[in-house]
């Protein structure tokens, strides 16, 4: 018998709607707050990873952050172009590459989201897809407003400062050092 049982022979589709997996190496306290955000909301981790990556994707200030780090246009939608400054900073100064306090973090996206990531990571001028995600989701777990996006009505008592002042919301609400979602 030579013919074909189950179509063993075939190859196999794959689905229009696949998930593009990325796992970039996050800290060990960045891990431990999509943890948190995690049990308070009750979903997984990798789904609060993946809503914080997209909020911050899709919010203009955050974007405007990465600016100075941009090597090259990034297009934010067909309209719309953002050219990077003379003088780009490299992103490797802003992302936390210590390799000691560091695990992997299973992310994954839709294909158009991930086609977006893309455009992001080659405007920051990486070559590493996972490190473009890396500072989207370091980005947005320093960002109060991101989290709020993700997890409406967490309330803050205190707020984690880890960008550069100048781009630390000022509320004088929020003036410690750490900011915790159990309150």
């Amino acid at each position: 018998m030579s013919g074909n049982r189950g179509g063993a022979g075939q190859k196999r589709k794959t689905r229009s709607d696949k998930k593009v997996v990325v796992a970039p190496n996050i800290s060990d306290s960045n891990r431990v707050w999509i943890h948190r955000l995690a049990r308070r909301l009750e979903i997984p981790e990798g789904e609060v990873g993946s809503k914080l990556v997209l909020a911050a994707l899709n919010d203009e200030k955050c974007i405007e952050f990465f600016r100075a780090y941009f090597h090259r246009p990034y297009h934010i939608n067909e309209h719309h172009i953002m050219y990077p400054l003379f003088n780009p900073i490299n992103i490797y100064d802003f992302l936390d590459m210590d390799t000691n306090q560091h695990c992997r973090f299973k992310l994954k996206f839709s294909k158009p989201i991930a086609e977006r990531m893309t455009e992001f990571q080659i405007a920051l001028g990486i070559s590493f897809f996972a490190h473009g995600v890396k500072a989207l989701l370091e980005y947005a777990l320093t960002e109060i407003r991101i989290i709020q996006i993700v997890a409406p009505g967490v309330e803050f008592s205190q707020q984690r400062r880890t960008l550069p002042p100048g781009n630390v919301n000022s509320n004088p609400n929020l003036n410690s050092n750490v900011w915790s979602i159990f309150k």
